[in-house]
């Protein structure tokens, strides 16, 4: 009889080195059309409510029948910039007929009044473009988002 228990040796068990782990990459996290469910992954890549630097602006545009949020990070935007350039010309009814196949290129050529805005697909490039000092459009039912520079 026995009083100890038989154990394995550490050095009998076989070690997995880094290099044989499989290597997961973060994939790209692409925009839904679900306006909410993209407000509600940017919230939780910037920690939000806990971190409070992340503000939004919900907005419905009636001359075009969406709503919109826009992202930006306190202290690394000018805010004259994003009333002025993105939300007044938003809300003023358009001046030439809409073309509704592409709405948000139709944002960034004809409506938005500031040279720098740019097509985003995915959660990684809103954040580092937010960190950047830019400012997000994201609109209900598009896959694609307007990241418009508006450093402050």
């Amino acid at each position: 009889m026995s009083f100890f228990k038989k154990t394995t040796n550490v050095k009998d068990k076989p070690t997995l080195d880094k290099a044989d782990k499989p290597k997961q990459k973060d994939q790209p996290q692409s925009f839904m059309e679900d306006l909410q469910a993209n407000t509600d992954q940017l919230k939780q890549a910037f920690s939000y409510p806990t971190n409070n630097a992340l503000k939004m602006r919900n907005l419905y545009l009636p001359f075009y029948e969406k709503h919109i949020t826009l992202f930006y990070v306190e202290a690394t935007v000018n805010t004259a910039i994003i009333d002025s350039h993105i939300i007044e010309p938003l809300l003023n009814e358009p001046v030439q007929p809409l073309e509704t196949d592409d709405i948000v290129s139709m944002f960034i050529d004809s409506v938005l009044t500031t040279a720098d805005a740019n097509k985003i697909t995915t959660i990684q490039d809103a954040t580092k473009d937010m960190l950047s000092g830019n400012t997000i459009v994201l609109l209900e039912g598009e896959l694609q988002g307007i990241s418009i520079d508006t450093v402050g």
